[in-house]
């Protein structure tokens, strides 16, 4: 018997064909692998050359997961995103922490224009090996500048009354402030997004706990860290790394990705046969040929995402059942990062192994 299944309808079968059992699980693969691990005391950080991408006088918005390693030196910053350079006031634009005193930190961003700043900040309590995700979202000709931490907002009056931001020669630094010098960031920072426009509070929210593709309207610089420094955009500027910065691979946040849903073909009584000291699925009989034959013309490799479960028929449903969940295990391991089979359910009863269901597609 030949059994022909679309594509589209296998993630939602759960029993099929003759005395046998398809389980189906949820397969997805983690996108974000690591991060960035930068050390102040050994000086890490990442540079760019001057390019006119990121030159923006108009909106402006800068995104980063951060996780401090240590508290900030009194009176000191650690950089996230800056362009410029101190020297002869070369400056564009900076967004960094700051150390506040009292225990507390504050983010802060500024932009230059001739000998003038305009400049705010905001006091916020962030502890060490804390992953925080901090955004800035600046105007320039509104004087408007608003943080974002875990996707809260803070709004305020910001100092000063520059309205254009300078365009530098000097270099785009993460993890590194061009304001001063020896300001580097401790600790791991992780999918840096850089944006010529004024992203909103839904924006952010929506997208802060997932990888981007690179190609989204406005974004000039992304750079995931995942075991590349690469800019993920078409705009090529691909981060320098400085004095060694190394990966890690804690990261704020585990982005999955469906993908095809791994499945085990699970035979009933009689559906098992002993071959060479092997519990296999009817070796004699091949009954269940047609139906993995039909999941590989449907995207399924075996040994990938394509299992089957001989077992003992004779032996207790308590002992098979035991089996199945180790072969579940087997599978969530195997699978990369991935396949998520649901054995907190209750167990099956013995009829269903035993007998077997017909059923299609629910």
């Amino acid at each position: 018997m030949q059994l022909s299944v679309p594509k589209k309808y296998l993630p939602h079968l759960t029993t099929l064909f003759v005395v046998g059992l398809l389980f189906i699980g949820s397969h997805v693969a983690a996108l974000n692998i690591s991060s960035a691990s930068l050390q102040k005391n050994n000086n890490q950080y990442f540079s760019i050359p001057d390019a006119e991408i990121f030159d923006i006088d108009g909106p402006l918005t800068i995104e980063a997961w951060i996780r401090m390693g240590s508290q900030i030196p009194s009176g000191s910053n650690f950089g996230i995103v800056t362009k410029g350079s101190e020297e002869n006031l070369d400056l564009s634009y900076s967004f960094r922490l700051r150390d506040r005193g009292n225990g507390q930190n504050e983010l802060d961003f500024a932009y230059w224009k001739d000998i003038g700043f305009t400049q705010r900040n905001w006091g916020v309590n962030i502890e060490t090996s804390d992953w925080v995700h901090v955004v800035v979202v600046v105007i320039p000709a509104e004087r408007d500048i608003k943080f974002y931490l875990n996707g809260v907002e803070n709004t305020g009056i910001a100092d000063g009354t520059i309205s254009s931001i300078h365009n530098s020669i000097g270099h785009l630094y993460v993890g590194n402030d061009a304001w001063g010098s020896g300001r580097y960031l401790d600790g791991q920072i992780d999918d840096v997004r850089v944006w010529n426009v004024a992203r909103t509070a839904e924006e952010i929210a929506e997208n802060m706990n997932k990888e981007l593709v690179g190609n989204e309207p406005g974004l000039v610089g992304y750079w995931k860290m995942n075991g590349s420094f690469e800019d993920s955009t078409a705009n090529g500027n691909h981060l320098t790394p400085v004095n060694g910065p190394q990966f890690s691979d804690d990261v704020p946040f585990l982005d999955e990705e469906e993908g095809i849903d791994p499945v085990i073909v699970v035979p009933g009584i009689l559906g098992s046969a002993e071959k060479n000291g092997v519990w296999q699925i009817d070796p004699m009989l091949s009954t269940y040929d047609d139906l993995v034959a039909t999941l590989e013309a449907n995207g399924y490799t075996s040994g990938t995402d394509l299992f089957t479960f001989g077992y003992d028929w004779r032996a207790s449903n308590i002992t098979t059942s035991e089996l199945l969940k180790q072969k579940i295990d087997e599978v969530n391991q195997g699978v990369r990062n991935a396949a998520r089979f649901d054995t907190s359910r209750p167990a099956r009863d013995e009829g269903d192994i035993q007998t077997g269901v017909v059923t299609g597609p629910l």
